[in-house]
């Protein structure tokens, strides 16, 4: 019995001890595939590939390529680019040779015409490069005072396009980034006045030249080549040319025998069939056997790393006197903000804000916005910063997790330099530092600054102390055991993480919000109110109802009859009936208001009108009824010519204004009255020439529509009624006497009676 408590007891102990190994942190959301056949494993406790061949990189892709013979090509692009001053483009890459002529064709990226856009070369061992971009070339090499660069070393090149603030078209050309160099011997600069700054790239890009080409093809390997953010992989072009893949007049010093120079987990760059040029870097997670008499970056790699981590005291370090081109670092931790990595004096700044890594290098900041470092996984930090250019990696990958940028040179003195790591990240762990204080390949100083060496024969120039850090990496007790309630639904499995944890489901199913594992038929729910239950059959589903609901999803209140939703049709019919007759009415009004103005411009147009004959058409106008209400006599004599107005009254005679063979007179004489007349009975003639007779020419003005409809309304077909007769005389009243006129004939001479219309044919 006690033997049974003892060993309960060791098993509750176990549970919760510090979970050391094999405890990852949540899964990457965006980490990019393996490529080319490799797959992803996990090996000490970092997310990494299995490549095909052991020349690929991080992601397994081949990037180091021999360049001679016959030239290689890629299909990249085309790509758009337009230069603004937020985006710039670049161009870079690593080279070795020993050619002893020192010329050659590195690099050339070509239009679909074949023409060459961008050339990288060398002439007498002198890079140089050449663009020919919206029908601007421009050539440009570096003059004899520089050093040539066909010394069997690893070179940087890197053209920059950048446009200045004068919308012009700004040129770099970097050597070595202008590590250790004088800004004139290590950078060409060219501003031209060019537009637009947009052009396309490709869609082909070439390493070396054709046969019998100008310049010949270079003789060494290229590395890295890089456009903006992301390295080509040439593993497609040249997998039936083995020769071509890596650089294997490089790698032959890394081996001695079948022995591995820097160990089995250690990258050997070394110079063309050299062995005593080569350095070794260790694969993250592994350090290297502190081995006298040998420098650092000769150190094999063998052994795992054990990782430190930081205390609640801040943790300083120190650069003793010369500055690093290049810092390697890896931070493990779920804070969401802190400090990784500053160095005051130098103005240099790494920084996570929310889990995105951002570096400050002067007045340059460039940010990985994609990238979350506070997932509880290891992350390895690479930054460079030389006097001209400064870059950052994370996990030795690129597009979204790599960023560069030139900054305006501005060299970094040397001296001591106070170094902050994990500032506000208590606890956070860190391994796999490495420095590199000179990045021209033959002075290569190597150094791993969390290592304690024990090697009096090692001058170390910086000094990373063990006061603030502690040699372990705890990943925290197990919160999936928690007492007293697991932190996952019962539905979900809960998974510890490093420092945290998370719940899954099984296969086939799937978590909605409320973190419940549900069939995936059922996430998103589609009953609307009420619990949705999966049937085996082809993964189907049925609803149950809340209280209250019914319907095949739950969607209709119980109670309500069917009856009432086609009411609602029935009042939206009627509202919409109301709506078409009230715009038909609208309609119907605006019409009406805008005839009279159609009558007045139809009558103008048609010739004389009834003022033309001396009476206003509102008075006595039996056709007008079908407007007005008509009632009295209508005498049509009033019209006749020479007609004789009562007493009281002057002759007038319509001024005769000629429009082609139109005579318009005036509206109403200036002495006309019609208080005089006496309405007569409904149907009196008004003129003695009928409706239906043209009047001098032209169409009666008096026949109209409203005529017709009164003829109509009288019973004739189009014939004037009986009673009609063309002499029938009118009868006025006047205040002196009340006579009966006859018909007079007009004078002929000018010197008509005043009293006798006088109507003229135009001429």
């Amino acid at each position: 019995m006690p033997t049974v408590q003892v060993l309960v007891a060791v098993i509750h102990a176990w549970l919760h001890l510090p979970l050391v190994l094999g405890v990852m942190g949540s899964p990457p959301k965006n980490l990019p595939p393996c490529l080319n056949g490799g797959t992803q494993n996990i090996s000490g406790e970092r997310y990494g590939c299995t490549c095909v061949l052991p020349e690929m990189d991080r992601q397994c892709k081949l990037t180091r390529v021999t360049v001679g013979g016959a030239p290689t090509e890629l299909l990249y692009g085309p790509l758009s680019v337009t230069l603004n001053r937020t985006h710039s483009f670049r161009i870079g890459l690593q080279y070795i040779t020993n050619d002893p002529t020192g010329n050659g064709t590195l690099l050339s990226v070509r239009n679909a015409s074949k023409q060459a856009q961008i050339s990288f070369f060398l002439i007498a061992g002198r890079p140089g490069f050449s663009i020919n971009l919206n029908r601007y070339a421009l050539t440009m090499q570096f003059n004899g005072t520089v050093a040539v660069t066909n010394d069997n070393a690893w070179h940087h090149l890197d053209l920059i396009l950048e446009a200045d603030a004068q919308g012009k078209l700004a040129v770099y050309f970097l050597l070595d980034r202008c590590r250790n160099s004088a800004v004139a011997l290590c950078q060409l600069h060219k501003t031209v006045d060019i537009s637009p700054l947009s052009f396309e790239l490709g869609p082909t890009v070439q390493l070396g030249a054709e046969p019998g080409a100008t310049l010949k093809s270079f003789d060494g390997c290229l590395d890295k080549i890089m456009i903006n953010e992301e390295v080509l992989d040439f593993y497609g072009v040249l997998w039936q040319q083995p020769s071509k893949r890596g650089c294997q007049k490089a790698e032959q010093g890394c081996k001695q025998g079948d022995k591995k120079v820097c160990g089995q987990y250690g990258i050997c760059h070394n110079a063309l069939s050299a062995t005593d040029m080569l350095t070794c870097l260790c694969y993250p997670g592994y350090k290297p056997n502190a081995s006298p008499p040998l420098n650092p970056d000769r150190w094999p790699c063998e052994r795992a790393s054990v990782p430190w981590s930081t205390t609640a005291a801040e943790y300083n370090a120190r650069f003793v006197d010369i500055v690093p081109a290049r810092v390697r670092l890896s931070i493990r931790t779920r804070k969401m903000t802190f400090t990784a990595l500053v160095v005051a004096s130098w103005n240099l700044h790494l920084t996570v804000n929310y889990g995105i890594p951002k570096l400050r290098f002067g007045a340059v900041t460039i940010e990985l916005n994609k990238v979350n470092v506070s997932d509880g996984n290891w992350h390895l930090y690479e930054i460079g910063f030389l006097p001209s250019f400064i870059e950052i990696q994370i996990d030795g990958l690129d597009k979204d997790f790599y960023r560069a940028s030139r900054v305006a040179h501005s060299p970094v003195k040397s001296g001591p330099a106070d170094l902050i790591i994990a500032k506000d990240a208590d606890g956070a762990c860190l391994d796999d530092a490495w420095v590199d204080f000179d990045s021209n390949w033959r002075n290569i100083q190597h150094d791993y600054p969390l290592e304690v060496i024990a090697n009096p024969w090692y001058t170390r120039h910086i000094d990373w102390p063990v006061q603030g850090r502690q040699q372990s990496c705890s990943a925290g007790t197990s919160l999936c055991n928690s007492d007293p309630k697991p932190p996952c639904d019962p539905s979900a499995v809960c998974v510890d993480e490093w420092r945290g944890y998370r719940c899954d489901c099984i296969a086939g199913m799937k978590m909605n919000p409320k973190g419940v594992c549900l069939p995936e038929q059922c996430v998103p729910n589609p009953c609307a109110h009420g619990a949705c239950n999966a049937t085996a059959l082809d993964k189907n589903f049925t609803c149950t109802c809340d209280t209250g609901w019914t319907g095949d999803l739950c969607e209709q209140r119980e109670g309500v009859a069917e009856a009432g939703f086609v009411w609602w049709w029935i009042l939206l019919i009627v509202l919409l009936i109301i709506l078409i007759i009230i715009i038909i009415i609208v309609l119907v009004c605006c019409c009406c208001r805008k005839r009279p103005g159609r009558k007045h411009r139809t009558a103008k147009s048609g010739g004389l009108d009834s003022d033309q004959l001396g009476m206003d058409s509102q008075f006595n106008d039996p056709w007008d009824a079908g407007e007005k209400d008509f009632t009295g006599s209508i005498d049509y004599s009033v019209f006749q010519p020479g007609f004789k107005l009562p007493n009281g009254h002057q002759r007038y005679t319509p001024d005769r204004m000629t429009n082609g063979s139109v005579t318009h007179g005036q509206s109403i004489p200036p002495t006309f009255s019609t208080t005089g007349m006496v309405p007569r009975d409904h149907g009196q003639k008004t003129s003695v020439i009928p409706p239906w007779v043209k009047f001098e020419g032209q169409e009666n003005p008096a026949m109209n529509l409203d005529q017709a409809l009164e003829y109509g309304y009288e019973g004739f077909d189009g014939k004037p009624p009986p009673e009609f007769w063309a002499d029938d005389p009118a009868r006025f009243e006047s205040d002196q006497t009340s006579e009966e006129y006859s018909d007079e004939q007009p004078d002929s001479s000018n010197n008509q009676d005043p009293n006798v219309i006088n109507l003229e044919k135009s001429t």
